[in-house]
Order: C-alpha cells, then sequence, then structure tokens
C-alpha cells in the first residue's frame, strides 16, 4: 500500500486526497473540504420533485380506518363459514 497523498484540483479548489489500494477507497482531507465551504448534503439538485409527507396523526388515521376495513371483511368471512 501506498502512502502517497496527492493534490488534485476540484472545481479550481485544491484537495489532498489519497487511494488506499488495500481497501480500494479514497480518502479526501475532511480540513480541505470545510475550508473550501463544499456543500456534501445527500439532496439530488436535478431532481425537481419534492416528496409530499404525510403527518404521523394522519398516518395513524389511515391505518386504524384500514384495520377497520379489514376487521370487517373478516366478521363478513367469518358470518360466510
Amino acid at each position: 500500500m501506498k502512502n502517497d497523498y496527492q493534490i488534485v484540483t476540484f472545481k479550481d479548489k485544491k484537495i489532498r486526497r489519497h487511494w488506499d489500494e488495500k481497501t480500494e477507497k479514497w480518502y479526501f482531507s475532511v480540513v480541505d473540504i470545510i475550508a473550501k465551504n463544499y456543500n456534501l448534503s445527500a439532496k439530488n439538485p436535478n431532481n425537481t420533485n419534492s416528496a409530499v409527507y404525510k403527518s404521523p396523526n394522519e398516518i395513524l388515521i389511515n391505518i386504524q380506518n384500514s384495520e377497520k376495513k379489514v376487521n370487517q371483511i373478516l366478521s363478513e368471512i367469518k358470518d360466510l363459514l
């Protein structure tokens, strides 16, 4: 395994990096990334669709309504048997 650290240019900014041959992973200098103020959020900037999330209360109400329907159907099946 080589311990050679390289400086690469990314978007006109220099970042130190290291390739670990044993684990086959790149390691980048956190200090350099923070100093350059890179946005490392996992959000896709090209995604124009925003997800709409239900509130926990709405989810619970939906579950309760579904359970009522299931119990009603089970009751009808029991009556048929």
